[in-house]
Parts: structure tokens; sequence; C-alpha cells
């Protein structure tokens, strides 16, 4: 069976041991993406929009069909089956190939043995070794490359736990040096290597390590230590160290006392997550083509205020003037919006190429891109089509970036929102200690607003 390893260096390798890891940049792209996608498969149009967007759509066929070529190259002899290509599409067979990122899932979902797996197989970020190649698909890759990464933190945070409740502190510390390898500033992981320091007698670098880890919280996240560490490091300090694991923070029940909501929350009205969308680009220079990028970022608009979670402002209320690019950040400054969609249209002849981006209005970064090319004759037709798949793709993205900046956040910044985001992620786990963490987590939601309709559900 093929091995495709893409966590870190991307690497092919036959079913008879030879490396075939084409040398292109974007054919190795392909490959990831195919690997990734739903059913191994995507259309002929949409790798060529999502690899060489910034050509013309001929010289992007073009482009493609020699990628598919070395793609072709690389699947010979009895690898051959493990790639299906025909005039429209192109399918990567899931069942002919092991993907390491495929694996990564499958471990997430498994036993807490299993799970170890994943230090071995994290071999680092999804196609860290690629370089940029710009345009959608490094939009794709960002989105992807997150994704992966906290799948894998998330894995090995439970094996450390598990190895904490075991009270294996040596096998815990190895575990915690592993997550300290992919997030800096993991508390747990940094309470682990104190503790493990400790019993060790070796009371200076647990020491040494708490400096480290305030250090680190400062620089990556502004935030001092959680009250657990500050603590483990007092007891340290002290020499009052009673048990394995005493450095976990054990979740206390949720008291409030009365009218304490009202007076320390944020409504979660006030923290409601808000997108502008933007009048869409006309760039094919046609003037006359100016209606139908408009005509679509009402029609945006309008399905995304379908949902009560969002306040939406539409593209004719933005200031943004038809056809004048915008700075992101201004964007969001000025608006008071977290995220805004844009895009542009391109008629060539018959055909209109449609792009979309969503972006987050505080660093500027593309949390999501699609483009797709239409008839113009069936423009009207598919509209709705084009609008629900955008709306659909844009409702769990925009989830997406808030689950991952609001996790970023100190434990003590939290208001209703921010925890009901931050449970959102332990519920899809489906576990008896997910579940756990996501009570409390909701709970807390709950004693801050209890009116909050989302906490309750």
């Amino acid at each position: 069976m093929m091995r495709i390893t893409l966590l870190g260096a991307c690497k092919i390798i036959a079913s008879d041991g030879t490396d075939v890891t084409p040398r292109a940049r974007k054919t190795r792209g392909m490959i990831a993406y195919l690997a990734l996608a739903p059913g191994g498969s995507a259309t002929r149009e949409r790798l060529a929009g999502l690899l060489w967007s910034d050509r013309q759509e001929e010289q992007a066929r073009g482009s493609l069909r020699q990628s598919v070529t070395e793609l072709r190259a690389a699947f010979s002899g009895e690898d051959e089956d493990a790639l299906r290509i025909d005039r429209d599409s192109i399918q990567l067979r899931l069942d002919a190939t092991w993907v390491d990122a495929r694996e990564l899932e499958r471990l997430a979902a498994a036993s807490i043995d299993e799970r170890r797996q994943v230090i071995q197989i994290y071999g680092g970020d999804l196609l860290a070794d690629l370089g940029s190649i710009g345009g959608p698909f490094e939009d794709w890759l960002y989105t992807d490359r997150a994704f992966r990464r906290e799948t894998a933190l998330s894995c090995m945070a439970s094996v450390l736990r598990d190895r904490l409740g075991a009270g294996d502190i040596a096998d815990a510390e190895a575990v915690a040096r592993s997550v300290l390898g992919l997030e800096v500033a993991h508390e747990e992981a940094h309470r682990t290597i104190m503790e493990a320091y400790a019993r060790r007698g070796d009371k200076a670098s647990a020491l040494r390590q708490f400096q480290t880890c305030t250090d680190t919280l400062k620089r990556v996240l502004d935030a001092k230590p959680a009250p657990a560490t500050v603590a483990l490091y007092d007891r340290i300090k002290a020499d009052r160290l009673e048990a394995v694991g005493e450095g976990l923070p054990v979740p206390a029940p949720v008291h409030v006392e009365p009218g304490a909501a009202t007076a320390s929350a944020e409504s979660p009205r006030a923290a409601q997550l808000s997108v502008a969308v933007l009048p869409f680009r006309n760039v094919g220079g046609d003037p006359g083509s100016d209606y139908l990028g408009e005509g679509l970022a009402d029609e945006i608009a309008d399905g995304l205020s379908r949902f009560k979670w969002l306040s939406v402002i539409a593209s004719g209320t933005t200031g943004v003037a038809r056809g004048a690019e915008s700075d992101p950040r201004e964007t969001g400054r000025r608006l008071g919006v977290r995220y805004s969609v844009e895009g542009t249209v391109r008629r060539g002849g018959d055909r209109v190429r449609i792009a979309v981006r969503l972006v987050d209005c505080e660093d500027a970064h593309a949390v999501w891109a699609e483009s797709r090319i239409v008839e113009l004759g069936n423009m009207f037709d598919v509209q709705d089509e084009i609008v629900r798949e955008v709306v659909g793709r844009l409702d769990p993205k925009l989830m997406q970036a808030e689950i991952e900046r609001v996790r970023r956040r100190p434990p003590d910044n939290r208001n209703a929102y921010d925890c009901v985001l931050r449970a959102v992620p332990l519920l899809y786990k489906a576990s008896a200690e997910s579940f756990e963490q996501a009570g409390h987590l909701l709970q807390r939601a709950v004693a801050l607003y209890p009116d909050y309709a989302r906490a309750h559900a």
C-alpha cells in the first residue's frame, strides 16, 4: 500500500518502498488536497482554481495537465489503481493508500492507548516544507493546518492527563515535552514538568520551569499563569507536594453569588459574532458586469442573516465603494465587526469566475476561501445553489475560527459566549472526559448569563 506523509515534510512512498514524491510543489499540494478531500476526490475545475487562480483559465488547465502527468508517474506499477483520473475529476483511492493526516483523525477517536501514537505520527504542521503557493490553496492550507495541529494537541493532552491520573509522572513528563513542542504556552504541560523536577529532588529546575512558563505566557498570550500553576509553584517552593498529579486543576462546582451574573458577565449579545459582507469587486474590466457581484453579495448577506447568532452588515451599508479594495483591519475597526466576507467576479466570454473569502478583521488573514466557475447563461439558475454553498460553509468556518480564538484566551477572561464556544469541540469528541469538561463550561455560561439559550441547549 502506498504511504503518504503530509505532517511535516511531504513524502510519498510507493508499495515497493520507492520514494516517488513529486518535485513540483503544486503537484505535492494537489496530492495533499486530494488525500484530505471527502472521498479523496476533486473536480479538475476545483483543482485548477485552487492552485492556479492567478492564471487565465486555459493556462490554469495546462498547468493542471502537467501536474497530472507528474502524478501518473508517481502512481505507477502496483499503485496505478490508487489514482483514478477522468475528464472531469481526479480521485485518490483512500482504501489503497495510507495517509498520516487521516490516521491522526482516526486516532483522535480511538482509545487512550492508541492516541499515544499521535506523538510519533505528528511530524510537524501539515505540509510544513511546502513553502508559499498563495491564492485559495494557501487559505485552505491555513485552515486545515490549524485543525490538524489542534487535533494532535488535544490527543497529546488527553494522554498527558491519563498518565498523570495513573501516577506515572516520568511518562507524563515525556508526553508533556511533546505537548510543549507543539504548543509552548500549554500550562498543563509546564506544570507536569515542574512536578517531575520537584519529585526528582531538583527544586531549582522546577522553579526555573515556572519562570519559563510565566515568560512564555506573557510573550505568547500576554497572560499570567493560572491559579493552579501558581499554587503548584508555592507548594514546590515550600516543599509541600503530597500526591502525584497535584498540579492538575480540578474543576470546582460553579457557584455565583446572587446578582453576580448581571454585574460581572458580558451579555452574549454584546459578544455576538459579527460579519460584514462587502461589495464583490468586478475584476473583469467590464462595468456592465458589476451587477453580478452586487447581487451575489446581497444574497450572501441575506443568507447569513438567517442565523440569529450572527450580526450581519450588508454590502450596501458597509460604506465601501463599489469596486474598491479595503483593508480588513480598517473595516473591522470602522464597522465594529470581527469578520468580513469579500469576493470578486470575473467574466470571460460566457463564463463567470466567482471567488469568495472569509477574512478575520483582527489580523487580516483568510479563514476560508472558495472559487468556482459558472456558465453565464446559468448564472441566475445556480445563484441560489452558490448562496447555499457559501452560507453553509461560512457558518461552520465562523464557528471554527471563533473556537480557535477563544481557546487562546486566559482562563480568567471568559464570558458566557466564550464558555459555550470552548464547550462545542469538547461535545463533538463524545467521550466521558470531554462531556464532563464541556458540562463545567456550560454550567459556567448559564451561571454568568442565565437567559443564554445556546448554553441551555
